[in-house]
């Protein structure tokens, strides 16, 4: 018989589960909590994981925008399993589906979380995809590339130039052209890291191709994400 489980965990984070009853120095920063959340099915075994935030402004918004974005990805493969199941199960094999998450930002003004599922179909390996969410928490309004930089500024063409030294050193399967309003993108304390998908620009073996430009390395911001950077840098 199938069981599905949703287990919680507080505090399983990059802060620790101590944390909860742990006085944090203000030097350190500010210590943002959330849950870790899990929703399993033992066989075939599917794992889906994302955060619960606790404590930032418009929390219960977030919290249903990153739900809401799980769920997006869940719906894009699920008709898919169910009937990639049938076939397989006279061969004695499952299909799986995992769906996990790393948080790069978090501040009391920006989210950025990115979420990286696989799902097995069949086949010598799994289907493995990247999807970015990027959250303004005070607009409550995702966040493009384009928001990040002043009205006018080419900055297609900065990161064009960082994408293109960078598949130089990579064996690639298509031209590179430039880079794409939908492109996947994470922000982090250094800098902005644009992301390509599997089979994308280059070989399944070489994994997600994750180009890394710190924010010195790019011109043309704009003073609401300087003020993001410049508050955030705690983290």
């Amino acid at each position: 018989m199938r069981r599905i489980f949703t287990l919680t965990v507080m505090m399983f984070s990059l802060l620790g589960i101590l944390l909860l009853g742990l006085e944090i120095p203000e030097e350190l920063g500010k210590a943002y909590r959330f849950e870790y959340r899990v929703i399993i099915i033992q066989n075939p075994l599917i794992w889906i994981s994302y955060p619960a935030f606790i404590d930032l402004p418009n929390v219960d918004t977030l919290n249903a925008a990153v739900e809401k974005f799980v769920e997006e990805m869940w719906e894009e493969w699920k008709e898919e399993l169910a009937y990639a199941q049938k076939s397989l199960v006279k061969y004695r094999q499952q299909v799986d589906y995992y769906l996990t998450f790393e948080i790069n930002w978090v501040s009391e003004d920006l989210v950025s979380i990115v979420f990286q599922d696989s799902a097995y179909t069949g086949g010598a390996h799994g289907q493995p995809s990247i999807r970015v969410f990027n959250y303004d928490l005070k607009q409550k309004r995702f966040i493009h590339l384009k928001d990040l930089f002043k009205e006018g500024v080419d900055y297609k063409s900065q990161i064009n130039e960082k994408v293109r030294k960078w598949l130089e050193y990579a064996p690639t399967i298509e031209e590179f052209k430039t880079i794409k309003d939908d492109d996947q993108f994470s922000i982090n304390r250094f800098g902005i890291e644009i992301i390509f998908q599997v089979y994308e620009y280059t070989p399944y073996a070489y994994g997600f191709p994750r180009i890394f430009i710190r924010y010195s390395e790019l011109q043309g911001f704009n003073d609401w994400f300087l003020n993001v950077i410049e508050r955030g840098k705690w983290y």
